[in-house]
């Protein structure tokens, strides 16, 4: 088992966590631990999108790079983390309390940095 399904897997097992993928920033899925209703593709072009659009607003405002996204949905939340070359996106439940949570996605987030980086 590579380290970005182990910390996936891990994070999918918080509570409130319904799944997340890490993803890169043009869409492709790197991995992704979601139930077998979601599909990992479409998890990954509504972060592509979001992260590209949320990227040239703030660009056109001059406010700079964006940390984290959270959707508050219908049906639960979406969280998306800007990790440099890729995302993490995290679904969670839609009654869950984010700050539940948040302490988990950004272990995750700092894990998935380390584990994706290329040591010369």
């Amino acid at each position: 088992m590579n380290a970005v399904r182990s910390i996936l897997e891990q994070l999918r097992q918080s509570q409130g966590v319904k799944g997340c993928a890490m993803v890169t920033q043009d869409g492709i899925v790197i991995d992704a631990q979601l139930s077998d209703a979601t599909s990992s593709d479409v998890v990954a072009g509504l972060t592509s999108f979001l992260v590209s659009n949320t990227r040239r607003a703030l660009a056109e405002g001059g406010l700079g790079n964006f940390r984290q996204i959270t959707m508050t949905c219908t049906h639960g939340k979406l969280v998306v983390v800007d990790l440099g070359q890729s995302c993490l996106a995290v679904l969670t439940d839609q009654f869950v309390k984010l700050e539940s949570c948040l302490a988990a996605i950004e272990d995750a987030s700092v894990r998935l940095v380390r584990a994706s980086s290329i040591h010369v």
